[in-house]
C-alpha cells in the first residue's frame, strides 16, 4: 500500500475519532442515529458482496423469536469461528431489521 493511501486512511481515522467526540457521551437518539451514520460512511460499498443471507430462522414459539445468519458463500471448512450479535433494547424494544441491518453483513 502506497504512502499517500496510508496517510489518507490515517486523516480519515482522525476525523471519525473527532465526529464520534462531537456526538458527545449522553445516549440519545441524536448520537446513535449519528454514529451510524459515521459507520455507514466507513464501510465499503461492496461490503454484502460474497455473504449468503438466512434471515429469520426460528429460534423459539413467539413471532419474534427469529435470527439471521451471515456466511461467506465460498465453502470453508467446517469449524468457522462464531460472532453472536445481540442488538441493543434489553429484549423489550427494537428490532433486528432496524437501520444497520448492512453492518451485520461484514460479519459473514
Amino acid at each position: 500500500m502506497g504512502a499517500t493511501k496510508v496517510s489518507d486512511r490515517v486523516a480519515a481515522r482522525r476525523q471519525r475519532r473527532t465526529a464520534v467526540r462531537d456526538l458527545g457521551s449522553e445516549l440519545t437518539p441524536e448520537m446513535i442515529q449519528g454514529t451510524l451514520r459515521l459507520c455507514a460512511d466507513a464501510l465499503p460499498d461492496d461490503l454484502g458482496e460474497g455473504v449468503r443471507v438466512t434471515s429469520d430462522l426460528a429460534y423459539g414459539d413467539h413471532e419474534r423469536h427469529v435470527l439471521d445468519v451471515y456466511q461467506p458463500e465460498s465453502p470453508r471448512p467446517c469449524h468457522r469461528p462464531v460472532i453472536l450479535f445481540v442488538h441493543g433494547g434489553g429484549f423489550v424494544a427494537g428490532s433486528k431489521g432496524e437501520a444497520g441491518g448492512r453492518f451485520f453483513a461484514n460479519v459473514g
